[in-house]
């Protein structure tokens, strides 16, 4: 009786090729869906999550990326003996390697998430991530692209209990949702499809993860 293959193992052996056709006919692209994992910060008694990117395989018929067919894709251990739709990306899998650690998302433990830490670079993945168009907020079939710099000043939160925290206000994007990251800080507008960078011209201590998130 044979034994299932490693899931890396299958994806490799599925669609290893240089050719514009896979050994199946079909072609592939990756995704790379940001999202927010539950997560509560002790400063303040204010909840945070900790952000995350998942990658998914999309198949392409005729050239169109098939969503509805996604799949999560494991890391390659070595890039030279990647599948070819792989190696196309393998600046951001590199980056993705070095800047974060694997978790689960909650209740879906065969669901690996790459979870942001403190790494230097992560601001370079992010940039890197918006160059691919293929950076997508939370669900695999909503792209997002790079917005306009915002404005953050310093100010006070409110937690549900009623408790006041420091965060980083964003008065001229008030549906902007401020992402906890440890780099340089960075906000989502899910209306807008748009990631932005948020500029303060008042220093501030810490990251932008030990300011709870507030929109």
């Amino acid at each position: 009786m044979e034994e299932p293959l490693e899931a890396r193992v299958s994806q490799w052996l599925e669609s290893f090729s240089d050719g514009p056709v896979s050994a199946r006919g079909r072609q592939y692209e990756l995704r790379y869906v940001l999202r927010l994992l539950p997560g509560t910060s002790a400063q303040g008694g204010a909840p945070r999550g900790r952000v995350a990117i998942q990658v998914l395989r999309l198949p392409l018929r005729s050239e169109v990326p098939d969503v509805r067919a996604a799949e999560v894709y494991a890391l390659p251990r070595s890039l030279s003996t990647a599948p070819a739709f792989a190696r196309r990306d393998a600046e951001v899998l590199t980056l993705l390697e070095m800047t974060t650690s694997t978790v689960h998302a909650p209740g879906r433990w065969e669901d690996a998430v790459h979870a942001l830490g403190e790494h230097p670079a992560t601001d370079l993945l992010l940039d890197t991530l918006l160059e691919t168009g293929r950076l997508c907020w939370e669900r695999v079939d909503t792209p997002v692209t790079r917005g306009p710099d915002l404005k953050g000043v310093l100010g006070w939160g409110s937690d549900a209990k009623g408790m006041q925290f420091p965060t980083l206000l964003l008065p001229g994007a008030p549906d902007a949702l401020l992402l906890p990251l440890h780099s340089r800080p960075w906000a989502v507008r899910p209306q807008e499809h748009a990631l932005c960078r948020v500029t303060t011209s008042v220093p501030r201590p810490g990251s932008a993860a030990s300011w709870p998130a507030h929109h």
